[in-house]
């Protein structure tokens, strides 16, 4: 499920709960509202709140963290593509051909991620497995040693390219999502109660009506925002590419 139709969920059923509580409000008889019913309320509402910010905090934070981990392997990836271009041209000129299927492969990639075409779902396309890049590591271990000298720049090209292709492959095959679903309807489910308790005791007019909204419109753009934050691959919050466009120059000579 994307990110938009999630936040769209979250502010219906939020703005739901708020309304109901209006109504509620308005039809209940005057003796279950009263002081102490409200007082009661009031902190089963505080209770919830206290509950909501922890769960939104840990969701911000497991989102924060996964998304610095995928802009830290993207960003391993650029300097280790730079670093191998330099190990291969070190070695000599036999693995010319070598170098300009690197950067062949780094430029597709960067058209890729700066034009992705979103899923059905509304995600992005995953990248396809490159095969130049999958297949370095023995394109390289299949160049001939003549000195001591293209034997270690032929070694520390072959660790690097192994580095660059496992890096690719657990961005791909793992792009994120670290937020369990649950935390997500656990933390709804408190928000629309707490909602509830706001609409019972208010007036029913156009202000108080508008200000739930506004609150359940807060409350599902941060929901947003931290779901787009928790996928770092698609929407509109993905990992910048300049890494990958700064090593296409830094490898063009």
């Amino acid at each position: 499920m994307g990110a938009l139709v999630t936040a769209v969920i979250v502010f219906s059923a939020i703005g739901a709960a708020s309304l109901v509580g209006l109504v509620l409000g308005q039809r209940l008889p005057a003796g279950q509202i009263d002081g102490q019913s409200r007082d009661t309320v009031r902190l089963v509402a505080a209770f919830l709140s206290t509950l909501s910010a922890l769960v939104l905090g840990l969701m911000i934070a497991a989102a924060k963290s996964n998304y610095d981990e995928r802009s830290g392997q993207l960003r391993r990836i650029a300097a280790d593509v730079v670093a191998l271009d330099r190990a291969l041209g070190r070695y000599g000129v036999d693995a010319r051909e070598i170098r300009d299927q690197l950067r062949a492969a780094l430029i597709d990639e960067l058209q890729h991620r700066a034009a992705a075409e979103p899923n059905e779902d509304g995600s992005l396309a995953r990248p396809v497995r490159d095969a130049r890049l999958l297949g370095l590591p023995d394109r390289i271990q299949a160049l001939t040693v003549q000195s001591e000298g293209q034997r270690s720049a032929r070694d520390r090209a072959g660790q690097l390219a192994d580095g660059i292709a496992a890096t690719r492959v657990l961005m791909t095959q793992d792009p994120g999502g670290s937020i369990p679903p649950a935390f997500l309807i656990v933390l709804v489910s408190w928000l629309a109660a707490m909602f509830l308790s706001f609409g019972l005791f208010a007036r029913a007019n156009a202000i108080v009506v508008a200000a739930l909204l506004c609150g359940a419109l807060s409350v599902a753009g941060a929901v947003f925002l931290v779901l787009e934050l928790d996928q770092p691959l698609d929407g509109l919050l993905r990992l910048s590419v300049e890494p990958l466009r700064h090593a296409i120059e830094t490898i063009g000579g």
